[in-house]
């Protein structure tokens, strides 16, 4: 029924943000794995994403920290122009849009589809990233 419906999404919710802290974690550890080997900050993989853009569409505010710190463009734009303050938004992850905003990330830069990142945290419902990013 729907009691056991509503059971069922919350244990949902429950293993998925399991799932995402352990990602972060790891996240943290490849960073610094990275970094020591030298590798390059502007990197990039499918869709032009930086490792910097990875960790903020996956919300891994210690693994950003990390590359802000290294050096990291803060700005940098992944094929749709989104950048990682954009994708911070877009997700709903408020520490990393305050790391960002911190470090000075550019608010005003559009995505290829007309948006900003605050545009992305509205149509979202992030209320927590629109109070950031007003």
């Amino acid at each position: 029924g729907a009691a056991g419906r509503v059971v069922e999404e919350g244990q949902h919710q429950q293993q998925q943000q399991s799932d995402e802290a352990v990602v972060r974690g790891k996240a943290l550890g490849v960073v610094r794995a990275l970094l020591r080997m030298g590798a390059p900050l502007e990197a990039t993989m499918d869709e032009q994403y930086t490792a910097l853009l990875v960790g903020a569409a996956c919300g891994a505010a210690d693994a950003c920290k990390l590359l802000l710190q290294a050096g990291a463009n803060k700005d940098a734009r992944s094929s749709s122009a989104s950048t990682p303050l954009i994708r911070a938004a877009l997700e709903g992850h408020p520490a990393v849009v305050t790391l960002l905003l911190e470090a000075g990330a550019d608010r005003s830069i559009k995505n290829n589809y007309g948006g900003t990142a605050l545009d992305m945290a509205r149509n979202m419902g992030h209320s927590a990233c629109v109070a950031l990013l007003q």
